[in-house]
Formats: C-alpha cells, structure tokens, sequence
C-alpha cells in the first residue's frame, strides 16, 4: 500500500496580532489558518458561527494543544486545481493557488477575526439562522 505524502508547513509568521500558518497537504493542495487566543470573541466557536469571508469559506475550527483555537480555510474547492494527479481537474480554468496567494488570504482573515465583534456574530447569526436567536433569546428570558 502505497503511503500518503505528508502535510508540511510552509509558512508561519503574525498577521494583525495573530498567528497564522500555511500548510501544504498531502502535496495536493494548500490551507490557510489563523490562531485566535482564549481572550477573543471567536474563541471556541464552531467555523460556521462567524462571518468571516474567505476562499471558500472557513472550513476549520480547533483548539490545538498550544491553547490557540485555530480557524482555517482550503483551496480544493470546486474551481480549484490541486497539485496531485490523485485530484483531477475538470475544468482547464480551475486555478491552482500558490503560497503567495494563500498567504495574502490567510493574512485578509486575520484582519477581519482582529475586527470582528461580538455583534456582529450576533447579527450573522440571526441573519443565517433565526432559529438559533429565538432558542437563546428564550434561554435568557428564563
């Protein structure tokens, strides 16, 4: 059986007052992440909870041994060319993102986690899911 190549890190470095990386998986594709600390208002939200707009959208939400909950994003979306042959392309136009460009993502995600407010997840929230406004709003009238 024919081992899987490994994921590398190929960039670590602060943007905005956060730590961020870019991972190259599997020789396949790259990942952009940012490091939020326990003091911020995304701290230990799920990805899907937070307007951030990134490639994609956030496709990662973890808090990892060094304390930091670390949200990220990847490029094998549909338009997306991955550098494996194991990934096909369907699509002469898909684009394969380059370190470059993921790092200026990554960086573009680390402005909008440093002005992310508290009201704006709210509002996020009750605009994609009113349901969960109307569940929580009960929990804090009882």
């Amino acid at each position: 059986m024919k081992e899987e190549p490994p994921t590398k890190t190929e960039k670590e470095w602060e943007a905005h007052g956060f730590k961020c990386r870019v991972l190259f998986v599997r020789q396949s594709h790259r990942c952009g992440y940012v490091g939020i600390p326990k003091n911020h208002v995304a701290y230990d939200k799920n990805y899907d909870d937070l307007p951030i707009d990134v490639h994609g959208g956030l496709t990662y939400s973890k808090v990892e041994e060094d304390g930091l909950n670390w949200f990220g994003f990847d490029c094998i979306h549909a338009g997306d060319k991955s550098a494996s042959s194991l990934i096909p392309s369907f699509n002469a136009k898909d684009h394969f993102w380059t370190l470059e460009e993921v790092v200026k993502e990554t960086e573009d995600m680390a402005k909008q986690f440093a002005e992310l407010t508290l009201g704006q997840i709210i509002a996020y929230k009750i605009q994609y899911e009113p349901e969960w406004f109307t569940h929580n709003i009960k929990i804090m009238v009882e």
